[in-house]
């Protein structure tokens, strides 16, 4: 398990978390939020900045699908 932390932590559905974690277990679902004081620091995989939990990568996808068949693989 891997467990992110950031300055605020946006879940998609519940507001902001200041010093939040998301617990990620080994296939990538978020299994768990929470915040900072109640996880080992040495445990946390630390960032600057915020995580939004939920997104996905499809602006790569969106920005990119007008090339498909135009360059090659």
């Amino acid at each position: 398990m891997r467990r992110l932390t950031a300055d605020y932590i946006f879940p998609v559905d519940s507001p902001p978390i200041a010093d939040g974690v998301v617990v990620v277990d080994d296939g990538g679902a978020i299994v768990e939020l929470g915040r900072r004081t109640d996880y080992d620091p040495a445990t946390l995989d630390a960032h600057s900045g915020v995580l939004v939990p939920g997104w996905i990568n499809t602006h790569c996808h969106l920005e990119l699908s007008h090339m498909r068949g135009r360059v090659d693989t």
